[in-house]
């Protein structure tokens, strides 16, 4: 099992939902910023066919008779990474990541940590890194490994934020929640979306495959 970050989308924030069932059947979705939508996810399935009809609306076309569950307008790629774990760069300015993409940042590099290796603190680390190259007899068994990673993961970083209380809101972690664990249809890869929430309610997707 290789294990490495694949995207990173911006989830945009939705105040309303306005199913029609048509025919054609629609889904009107309003919120301040949707119009800069580049994909959308419902029921943990994205590609789906979509109109910007408004600087705060977009609608999207559905199935006849579909039934959603779940739904994520998703915007820009923060991030994407192919050929490797976790892609370092150093920049020649002093500018320093910050806000979202910094709590995103801190997340993914404690889900790939190892504990017991940081010598200041040995029971950092999510573990996600042992998930590679281990052997599941089961696609249930893999699921259930993730989901440990990232309640570990979680755990870890609410506690390191209660003993800082100079963190910023926008880096400050809410709530983190698998959204999607599953094989590739090509049967390669596990998939993993994993929902990042910062104090201030903004959201990302983060895509581990």
């Amino acid at each position: 099992m290789d294990l490495r970050v694949t995207y990173l989308r911006e989830v945009l924030p939705v105040t309303k939902m306005v199913d029609v069932p048509g025919p054609p059947h629609q889904l009107f979705l309003l919120g301040p910023e949707v119009s800069r939508v580049v994909d959308v996810e419902i029921n943990g399935v994205r590609g789906y066919k979509f109109a910007v009809s408004g600087p705060r609306a977009i609608v999207v076309d559905l199935p006849p008779l579909f039934t959603f569950r779940t739904v994520a307008v998703l915007g820009r790629e923060m991030g994407k990474l192919r050929d490797a774990v976790i892609h370092i760069g150093f920049t020649t300015t002093d500018t320093a990541v910050e806000g979202l993409s910094k709590l995103v940042q801190d997340y993914v590099k404690c889900f790939f940590s190892t504990p017991g290796v940081d010598v200041f603190s040995k029971s950092w680390g999510g573990g996600g890194n042992q998930l590679v190259n281990a052997a599941y007899a089961k696609d249930g068994d893999i699921a259930t490994a993730c989901t440990a990673v990232v309640q570990r993961t979680n755990k870890l970083i609410f506690q390191r934020q209660l003993g800082n209380l100079s963190i910023p809101r926008s880096e400050r972690l809410e709530k983190a929640d698998i959204v999607r664990s599953q094989r590739s249809l090509d049967g390669q890869e596990w998939q993993l979306d994993i929902e990042i929430v910062n104090a201030e309610g903004r959201r990302v997707r983060a895509g581990i495959a």
